[in-house]
């Protein structure tokens, strides 16, 4: 009598466990999840992770008293140059997708206008961001 509600038991937990793996794995191969993980290894490569990881930069560059968080020049950076690369490209990704959006709402005039008008405002931020970042770095453009 024991055994059973034992086993009744353990086939429960085993039931509700293959239950959860099964959601677990719908929701990491969903589309949205693998196009998430695609974006952030794009971002991740386009800030400079790899050169991060080969070249094992400082956080930042110390002269005397004075911290640089930039390295001057287009030969190196450091990690925290790199994180502001990857925040940035992040959220120009988003000013892309709510622009991208925008198409998406045209049955919603006001709304699409809403949405184009603040993902120019973040995108349009980020290549400022970008330039300053260049220029500050001593490369004109």
């Amino acid at each position: 009598m024991a055994r059973d509600k034992e086993n009744q038991a353990a086939s429960y937990r085993t039931k509700r466990l293959n239950e959860q793996l099964n959601q677990a794995w719908t929701f990491l191969t969903s589309e949205q999840t693998i196009l998430l993980a695609i974006y952030a290894f794009a971002i991740f490569l386009l800030a400079g992770g790899i050169f991060d990881i080969v070249e094992n930069t400082q956080p930042v560059i110390g002269s005397g008293s004075t911290i640089y968080f930039l390295y001057p020049g287009l030969q190196g950076q450091t990690t925290y140059e790199s994180i502001g690369a990857a925040f940035l490209f992040a959220i120009s990704l988003g000013g892309a997708f709510l622009m991208y959006q925008s198409t998406r709402k045209v049955h919603e005039p006001r709304y699409s206008s809403q949405l184009l008008l603040f993902g120019s405002l973040i995108f349009v931020f980020a290549f400022l961001a970008f330039t300053a970042i260049l220029n500050a770095k001593g490369v004109g453009i």
